[in-house]
């Protein structure tokens, strides 16, 4: 049997907590921060349900005061906080953990701890964008591209930013940025869509279909390469904002999609494409 106590009204806490000087409230918190991480982090299950007692005692810390460890640690809290209030669809409740776990981290954290500040920055940019913090987003996201180490890594980021103009009714705008996170993975798209190159790979796709019937399509390998899957991914959102934004793009990025598939192999993706033709 394990005791609890709290206090009987809130204000009673409130005005006690206020009497503490402000150094003392902050070393308090960072002790009951670490003793309930050392309490549950060995139980993935336990420690989520608790991340944001103990995030929010890491958060009303003395940021200045911990080391590197102790940063990386809070950073990382944060992320899972912020991660868990973004399910949950609590987007303002995630922005505010992701904020803060940005902000706690060290120095030269693009180098050290590069998957952690990654990870930070992209989910802050997605949140900033879906809350309307377009500025920030803006500045979050650029961060990121400036410190990308791989194609990939920025890809993420071109997929937010068509994920919100998409939303937000820019369709072309959208598609400029598929076709740029296109040619990202050496995978070059036109900016227009002449009738001609329509028709071009309308013919590859009949040439192609003449030797497979629907049980061809399903024995196809499937996609394994992260680049062709990212690939696929792509084109698959370029769909919406093309056949919105621009009619007449739209049925050359379904042809261009399912000839890739019949190229590549199948992936999740693919059983769109097939459903548009």
């Amino acid at each position: 049997y394990e005791a609890t106590y709290r206090f009987e009204h809130n204000n009673i806490r409130e005005a006690l907590y206020s009497k503490i000087p402000l150094k003392e409230r902050q070393s308090i918190h960072f002790t009951i921060a670490n003793y309930l991480y050392n309490r549950y982090s060995d139980n993935a299950t336990n420690l989520e349900s608790n991340i944001y007692a103990i995030a929010n005692h890491y958060n009303n810390s003395n940021k200045n005061e911990l080391n590197s460890i102790e940063k990386i640690k809070s950073a990382e809290i944060n992320l899972k906080a912020g991660l868990k209030a973004l399910s949950a669809s609590a987007e303002m409740e995630s922005w505010k953990y992701l904020q803060k776990g940005i902000e706690i981290l060290p120095v030269n954290s693009w180098k050290d701890f590069y998957s952690l500040t990654l990870k930070l920055h992209t989910t802050a940019g997605e949140v900033a964008f879906f809350n309307g913090n377009h500025s920030e987003a803006i500045a979050i996201v650029d961060e990121v591209l400036h410190n990308a180490k791989s194609q990939i890594d920025k890809l993420k980021i071109y997929e937010i930013k068509m994920s919100y103009f998409t939303g937000m009714g820019e369709s072309r705008k959208a598609l400029s940025l598929g076709i740029d996170a296109l040619r990202l993975l050496h995978y070059k798209m036109p900016r227009k869509a002449y009738p001609l190159i329509t028709r071009i790979e309308r013919l590859k796709l009949s040439l192609k279909l003449l030797t497979k019937d629907t049980d061809a399509l399903l024995e196809l390998p499937e996609i394994k390469d992260e680049n062709k899957l990212a690939i696929s991914r792509i084109l698959i959102a370029c769909t919406q904002p093309s056949f919105v934004g621009y009619p007449e793009y739209f049925p050359y990025v379904t042809l261009k999609h399912i000839n890739f598939t019949l190229n590549h192999g199948n992936s999740e993706y693919a059983p769109y494409a097939y459903i548009i033709y």
